[in-house]
């Protein structure tokens, strides 16, 4: 058996001047390091962050989303649907005058003002049924100019 053999091995990042000392250190101690490049800024900020470049739609997640109207107003409600067909049955309502279906086509109805689909905003990306529920009825609160109908879930204002 060598000597090589009967060393311990240990992998350590790459870190100019630094890393030969470790090195120096650990052979004294019976220790054999091999070195790996450490990984580049990118790839870490990749790893922690949401890919900047995500391919779907933001109006395809479910969650609570806002509709601005132009007389200063906006709707606030919440979807657990993944596609953006809601939005649609929304457009639909307002054009064929549905108003027992959809609060903004009854807003649109009485005082004429233009529902601004093409400025939705999603507030949050929330998959799950309960806190869905709660964040609407918070951003409702936050906003107590609105187009909605009900204040959604009954929450504490504390």
């Amino acid at each position: 058996m060598t000597q090589l053999d009967e060393k311990i091995l240990s992998i350590l990042p790459y870190v100019k001047r630094t890393t030969d000392r470790i090195n120096r250190i650990l052979n004294e101690h019976n220790i054999r390091t091999i070195f790996k490049k450490p990984p580049k800024i990118g790839q870490k900020i990749g790893q922690i962050l949401r890919n900047s470049k995500d391919q779907r739609p933001p109006l395809s997640f479910a969650g609570v989303y806002k509709i601005p109207c132009s007389c200063g107003q906006v709707h606030i409600g919440e979807i657990e649907r993944m596609d953006n067909l809601w939005m649609k049955e929304h457009q639909c309502d307002v054009t064929l005058k549905h108003a027992t279906q959809s609060a903004l086509s009854e807003y649109n109805i009485e005082t004429r003002y233009q529902i601004l689909f093409d400025k939705l905003i999603t507030i949050a990306n929330i998959t799950t049924y309960f806190p869905r529920k709660y964040r609407e009825a918070i951003e409702i609160q936050k906003h107590p100019n609105n187009l909605n109908r009900d204040n959604g879930y009954n929450i504490n204002k504390i």
